[in-house]
């Protein structure tokens, strides 16, 4: 959890040089909001304290990296107390949960406040840092533009440095494969799961392309836009909500990034991938279990009496 956090510190900066302070308060709301509601939660049930697990500080960054900068101060509280007390505490804690906690309260909030989660200011806009904004010059997101089948009008230096509307920790792709490469090396999470998500979006792209300008770039574009390389790294392998096994870890990502371009082509919403992490998840165990009985009997796939 700890190296996840230092990961996080440059995406942060990097979102209060772009959009200002507000950045950084509604970031401190999210993680404090997590905190609290994991302690009182705990508390009130007389269980032990798990805030030493630094697992409410990652949630509550995940969150606020998930949220365009205009949202109220109030919406990564409401979003934290779904993550926290609905998805986690009341299946018994960390380690216990069947859904990714921070990908259940994006998803939350994107649900109930549509309207919200999908309007984007534009990099270097005048924000309030504590008072919700009601004026500022929005932009059109690459997700938005491929849905309609138009090209993006965005540079390719501008996309990979997060120069443009979208959510403000998770726009940064440079930033983002560095703290994924990061991440590798210290072996904190697997390749697998974000080799299988990444490679089935950009299959799918050179398949089904939607920009007009050609396959390529619809491969391009399809994987920088909204939080894909961000959610394939940071929330798809979570080790609790997601496989042990490698192959069972390769296919589940496979299946993410297939589910996420089902619900970008086809969905109501741009982007897919808390959806589609969300309705992986159940399938974790089942997936080990194949890999298991696959390996014990030689390749040959048997049911075994429950």
């Amino acid at each position: 959890m700890g190296d996840f956090i230092v990961t996080m510190v440059p995406l942060t900066i990097l979102a209060v040089f772009y959009y200002g302070w507000r950045a950084l308060v509604l970031t401190l709301v999210s993680v404090a909001s997590c905190v609290l509601f994991e302690y009182l939660y705990r508390r009130f049930f007389g269980r032990n304290f798990s805030l030493g697990d630094l697992s409410a500080v990652v949630t509550g960054l995940i969150i606020a990296m998930n949220l365009p900068v205009s949202v109220p101060l109030w919406m990564p509280v409401l979003g934290a107390f779904f993550a926290i007390v609905i998805v986690k505490q009341l299946y018994g804690g960390i380690g216990r949960n069947v859904f990714n906690p921070a990908a259940a309260g994006i998803a939350f909030l994107t649900i109930t406040y549509p309207g919200i989660m999908s309007t984007f200011p534009i990099a270097f806009n005048s924000m309030p840092v504590f008072a919700t904004p009601s004026k500022f010059e929005t932009g059109r997101t690459v997700l938005a533009a491929l849905k309609a089948h138009i090209l993006p009008d965005n540079q390719v230096t501008e996309v990979m440095l997060g120069y443009t509307p979208g959510n403000f920790g998770t726009a940064c792709i440079v930033v983002i494969l560095i703290a994924g490469a990061y991440l590798l090396y210290r072996r904190i999470i697997n390749w697998q799961i974000p080799a299988g998500f990444i490679g089935a979006v950009a299959a799918a792209a050179i398949i089904f392309p939607r920009c007009p300008s050609g396959r390529l770039d619809s491969v391009f574009f399809e994987l920088t836009s909204g939080s894909l390389i961000f959610a394939a790294l940071f929330i798809a392998t979570d080790p609790v909500t997601s496989p042990v096994t490698g192959r069972a870890r390769f296919i589940f990502g496979l299946c993410c990034g297939l589910l996420t371009v089902v619900l970008r082509y086809n969905g109501v919403y741009p982007e897919g991938v808390y959806f589609a992490i969300l309705m992986m998840n159940p399938f974790s165990l089942a997936l080990d279990r194949l890999v298991w009985r696959l390996r014990a009997k030689g390749g040959e796939l048997t049911y075994a009496k429950e």
